[in-house]
């Protein structure tokens, strides 16, 4: 198959093409880094100007999109919010609409963070309700692909970890970079996640291109990891894993922080149907850990 992954020289992008070019034949797009990944056909491309991305679609004919480019950062989201739209939001339509076209299966890559955290363990059932402007678009972009095209899976991705790739990194690198120096990490004791590897969120898209043509197709799903953690148990894991002091761990709420916390506290997720529809058993933060040694 020819598959076409969009942000894939971020985090996840970058491992999914790596795994998936093993078997099918991948187009990369990357708007400023096209890492060298064998087997991977890079596109340079600047998902701020959607007029080229018909002629994208034309030239490779994909069987299958996932959709992961996306502007990330909360603060950055929250300073730019006409970025943000254009990224999050704009672009996605695009990418729907094309997809619809040609009747192109698409993976979207969206967030726990569409929910505000009050209660957690949120199935796929819950009512989202998202607290940051960056978790809003990615709410508005799930409702575009959702009225853009049928022929879609949107997939809720928890907090994800794992090595660095060549031009990105998880949270696991300023906390890493911190015990490494010696220096206090501040974490939360109040915010809590279910923490994917970032191996087992390949391992979910992987599956759904799988069972692409498999009826009933599965138009939304939940991939977070098997553990409802706060930041800080991941800190004190971390450290007994690596061989940090835990003493360096500065524990602290969310509502003690000097600036304004645009994010909610849990939006831990359940897995129940990513476990029975597609037999995902994602390991623990702590064999995430012990794999990555």
């Amino acid at each position: 198959m020819n598959i076409f992954i969009t942000g894939a020289s971020g985090f996840l992008g970058w491992y999914t093409a790596t795994s998936l070019a093993r078997i099918h034949k991948v187009f990369a797009m990357a708007h400023r880094n096209s890492p060298v990944i064998e087997g991977v056909h890079w596109i340079p491309y600047d998902l701020r100007d959607p007029r080229g991305m018909d002629r994208i679609f034309e030239e490779i004919k994909p069987d299958v999109v996932f959709h992961a480019a996306a502007m990330t950062s909360v603060k950055e989201c929250d300073r730019n919010r006409q970025e943000a739209m254009k990224i999050n939001i704009k672009a996605t339509e695009r990418i729907a609409e094309l997809c619809a076209r040609g009747d192109v299966y698409i993976i979207y890559a969206s967030t726990d963070l569409v929910f505000d955290g009050t209660r957690g363990n949120y199935s796929e059932n819950d009512r989202t309700n998202p607290v940051s402007f960056y978790a809003r678009t990615k709410r508005v972009a799930e409702e575009v692909v959702l009225s853009f095209t049928s022929n879609h899976t949107i997939v809720r991705f928890a907090l994800l970890f794992g090595p660095p790739s060549p031009h990105s990194r998880s949270f696991l690198g300023w906390m890493g970079d911190g015990f490494r120096d010696g220096q206090p990490v501040t974490l939360f004791t109040d915010q809590f996640r279910t923490p994917l590897y970032v191996k087992d969120a390949v391992d979910i898209v992987e599956k759904l291109i799988a069972r692409k043509d498999q009826p009933p197709q599965i138009k939304l799903i939940h991939a977070g990891g098997p553990e409802r953690l706060s930041r800080v148990d991941i800190g004190r894991i971390f450290c007994g894993v690596f061989g940090y002091d835990t003493s360096l761990i500065k524990e602290i709420q969310m509502a003690e922080k000097g600036e304004v916390v645009n994010d909610a506290a849990d939006v831990s997720l359940a897995i129940e149907k990513a476990r029975k529809v597609l037999g995902f058993e994602p390991r623990g933060v702590r064999a995430g850990f012990e794999d990555m040694r």
